[in-house]
């Protein structure tokens, strides 16, 4: 089930436990009932401020609603607003300038509207980061910490330290690798797996970079 689907299920659920239409819930909000419908058919995906507005209603939390969190509490009030970020493959990281629209504030909305999202944690202190985005996991180098369809979320603006999982680009690779350095001329990126090689690289060289450290960690359970 993607984040959409589960978005769908949670307005259902929480709709239907206080005894409201689908109906009663779109005029009340001041959606058309069609709206509401793709809403709950997963076929659309609502935004942070209509998932606010229906949160209030259905007395349950925005993050919850949301699939931040799964404390259904009631509705508590936030001042900030929802910070969304893109879900890609490693095969979408290849495209021109990929980095540089997610981070431009006027292309970014693209990647919202094309790909599928997730909302960040208030608890990450990313609001004023406009850069993050998500990547979901599609080989098992790093198993058993990090599986096939976890999503991990990257901070491209942390620095990583020793231990910590990064979004690495080396010999026209990406990949997420536990970062090690183990002297001052070099790094290592480790993989979980065994049967994936470890690469020990000169900091030096132009085939290497960081792109960011993944400051979270999502799995369905």
């Amino acid at each position: 089930m993607n984040v959409r689907e589960k978005v769908a299920e949670r307005i259902q659920l929480a709709r239907k436990k206080i005894g409201m239409t689908q109906s009663e819930l779109a005029e009340i909000c001041g959606y058309s009932r069609g709206r509401l419908s793709n809403w709950e058919g997963a076929t659309r995906m609502p935004s942070a401020q209509e998932i606010h507005k229906m949160a209030k209603i259905l007395k349950v939390s925005p993050s919850w609603l949301f699939c931040v969190t799964d404390d259904i509490s009631e509705y508590e009030t936030y001042s900030g607003q929802l910070i969304m970020a893109p879900v890609l493959g490693m095969t979408d990281l290849i495209k021109p300038n990929v980095f540089d629209n997610i981070a431009d504030p006027d292309k970014r909305p693209t990647f919202l509207k094309n790909y599928n999202v997730v909302a960040l944690s208030p608890d990450n202190s990313v609001f004023e980061n406009p850069k993050i985005f998500a990547i979901n996991i599609s080989d098992n180098s790093m198993q058993p910490e990090i599986r096939e369809n976890d999503l991990v979320i990257i901070n491209p603006d942390v620095n990583p330290v020793p231990a910590q999982f990064v979004l690495a680009f080396y010999n026209q690779q990406y990949s997420i690798r536990k970062y090690r350095k183990p002297n001052d001329t070099q790094i290592e990126l480790v993989s979980i797996n065994s049967d994936w090689p470890n690469q020990l690289i000169d900091l030096n060289s132009d085939k290497f970079s960081i792109i960011g450290t993944v400051i979270e960690l999502r799995r369905e359970l």
